[in-house]
């Protein structure tokens, strides 16, 4: 696996680099392995992100419902002639 990202790294910056004159020969790749605590806390940290995106997106969803019934009501009740409609109504 870590093979064929050097190729490809080397493949690709290679093309790059050598329109600048440079010529890659070598690249080190590191596996990077965080402790599982901090993989726990960055895991929790885009968890808490999608939730919060998910309550603004739920909010506005019903919010979207309060008007579409709010001017539902409106329009039954002008409808039935219990209320005038001005052009402040909308």
């Amino acid at each position: 696996m870590w093979a064929d990202v050097v190729v490809v790294q080397q493949n690709e910056l290679g093309k790059t680099m050598t329109s600048f004159g440079f010529t890659i020969a070598n690249a080190l790749i590191t596996d990077i392995r965080p402790a599982q605590n901090v993989k726990d806390g960055m895991n929790q940290i885009n968890a808490n992100r999608r939730l919060r995106i998910a309550a603004a997106d739920r909010a506005e969803a019903e919010k979207i419902i309060l008007v579409k019934q709010a001017e539902a009501d409106a329009e039954s009740k002008y409808l039935a002639g219990n209320t005038w409609r001005t052009t402040e109504s909308y």
